[in-house]
């Protein structure tokens, strides 16, 4: 049985199976593949951030483009200097990300700081004054859904069971218990328990409005509390908006799974379906972040000692670590460091195991 939730257990499928596994190695080569200095660090997260706002407020029927945010950004004096709801959506946004880079990261996951991220969303806007940071107090219904919520809730009436607003507090912490269970301890792999765990949020939605940037905002504190530091430098966002409609149609068909699925029954809709959508679209993420890093890394100048190497490898058409330490005299460690890093900036390909590898050009 395919393993579906956070506090669920079973036997991942082979494609999903692939795909985390495919995840987990990249994370592994991640710490050798961002070695750029900080600045440059510091740039693609802030193109990150201003993606992510722009395509999470899209999604959310907010319509801002990046030059809109950037001037947005570099004027904003307060709410009064915000001159839409557009724009004060936005900002809120951008409170929200600057908060989850900043310090929420470090704090304990719980109710509170989701009420928290919540009522900064809407900081900004004084026609959601009474709602934002507090659960919602009415009933669902189709009148009184914002524009990503409408959009799930007509491609889920049929399985969607709406909470009731006196079930939403005990929701929420059962919720917010589970998924910190399932990431401390297992059995789930991460990135099912924040599947299942956006799928829940979203199914209970405790807030009138601003749940589909909630949700996707707090998917990112998990993963990154997770360790999946690669999200920082390409917007998951940008590529959620680019698949939108599959996006939609999956989480739409996993809001009315309350538990882990039977993986027979669950078809091309449901929890399963939703959780390879999300998975799929984080390796794409990482595909993307890598090409971007692999970019900076062939301008920036090579070390000696790597040009040396890949002199070596390209005269000969391959090389050894012993090889290169016979021609070079360097210490065989301060090797294995320049071969890694040949080999993160596409330089290099590794062949064979153990005593056996040896290294080509590209």
């Amino acid at each position: 049985m395919e393993q579906t939730a956070g506090a669920g257990s079973g036997i991942l499928s082979e494609p999903l199976m692939r795909t985390l596994g495919s995840i987990d190695e990249f994370k592994g080569r991640w710490p050798m593949l961002s070695r750029l200095p900080k600045e440059r660090l510091g740039f693609h997260r802030r193109e990150m951030v201003i993606s992510t706002i722009v395509s999470s407020c899209r999604m959310d029927g907010i319509d801002i483009d990046a030059a809109q945010l950037r001037e947005l950004l570099a004027r904003q004096g307060g709410v009064h200097d915000l001159r839409s709801r557009q724009e004060r959506m936005a900002a809120g946004l951008a409170r929200v990300m600057r908060e989850i880079m900043d310090t929420a990261r470090d704090e304990a996951f719980s109710t509170a700081l989701l009420r928290r991220l919540h009522l900064a969303l809407l900081r900004h806007s004084p026609e959601d004054e009474l709602h934002r940071g507090e659960y919602r107090w009415v009933a669902l219904e189709p009148s009184n859904l914002d524009s990503f919520a409408s959009c799930l809730w007509e491609r889920s009436a049929d399985t969607m069971e709406p909470f009731s607003p006196s079930t939403i507090p005990a929701e929420m912490e059962r919720l917010v218990s589970t998924t910190l269970s399932s990431l401390e301890s297992g059995p789930a792999h991460p990135i099912v328990t924040v599947a299942w765990f956006t799928a829940r949020l979203l199914a209970v939605h405790p807030f009138q409005s601003a749940m589909g940037r909630l949700s996707r905002a707090a998917s990112l504190l998990l993963m990154l509390r997770s360790g999946y530091e690669h999200l920082l430098y390409h917007s998951l966002d940008a590529l959620l908006e680019e698949r939108r409609e599959e996006y939609h149609n999956r989480l739409a068909g996993a809001l009315g799974a309350a538990a882990p699925a039977d993986p027979e029954a669950d078809g091309e809709h449901g929890l399963l379906s939703w959780t390879r959508f999300f998975a799929s679209t984080i390796l794409s993420q990482c595909e993307a972040a890598e090409s971007r890093m692999k970019g900076e890394l062939l301008l920036a100048p090579l070390p000696g000692l790597s040009e040396e190497i890949l002199s070596l490898a390209r005269q000969q058409g391959r090389v050894t670590l012993g090889a290169a330490g016979r021609m070079t005299g360097a210490n065989r460690n301060t090797l294995k460091v320049h071969f890694r890093r040949l080999c993160a900036q596409g330089l290099l390909a590794m062949h064979g195991s153990g005593r056996g590898v040896w290294y080509s050009p590209e």
